[in-house]
């Protein structure tokens, strides 16, 4: 296979933009058989959405569905994101690893990829969000790798008899 902008990189989740975060983990849980699905508190950063800054707030949770984690968001706050902007619930993006973010954006620019939205994670990482939407009906998020995490969730998902499919983060078991 020939290289391409996107397929030299793995996709390692999928995000949904929900109204309800518990509601939609544990239906995904009962129909896809996926989770345990992990959530965060609700945090507030600052992101720059569409070149402005704003204080973004919002609540997430992951769980894995095979090789592939499963993100759900909540916004919580009325600021402009890249959540809000597609004025649907669902799909929002499809995200990537990149070892470079800086590479990555100057990448992506010179493809025809605008930013739609940057922040930073309440663990400190760089996550920028592309639009793809016109093209592709979703976000295409990069971000430098969060392996620790995906293997937390990978490892939790290994021998899961799918009971508690709603788990409050606690990285420390």
């Amino acid at each position: 296979m020939h290289e391409t902008l996107l397929n030299k990189y793995a996709i390692n989740h999928i995000g949904y933009y929900v109204k309800d975060l518990e509601l939609a983990c544990r239906e995904h849980s009962a129909l896809f058989g996926s989770g345990p699905f992990f959530y965060l508190g609700e945090h507030t950063m600052t992101s720059i959405a569409r070149g402005r800054e704003y204080e973004y707030t919002s609540r997430a949770a992951f769980g894995q569905f095979g090789d592939l984690q499963i993100e759900f968001i909540q916004v919580i706050s009325d600021n402009p994101s890249a959540y809000k902007e597609m004025e649907r619930f669902g799909l929002n993006h499809f995200s990537i690893w990149v070892d470079n973010v800086d590479s990555a954006i100057e990448e992506f620019e010179n493809a025809g990829y605008e930013i739609a939205m940057r922040l930073k994670s309440s663990g400190g990482a760089e996550i920028i969000y592309f639009d793809g939407v016109e093209k592709w009906g979703h976000y295409l998020e990069v971000s430098a790798p969060a392996e620790g995490m995906y293997e937390y969730f990978k490892k939790a998902a290994e021998d899961w008899d799918g009971s508690e499919p709603y788990r409050r983060l606690n990285m420390g078991k």
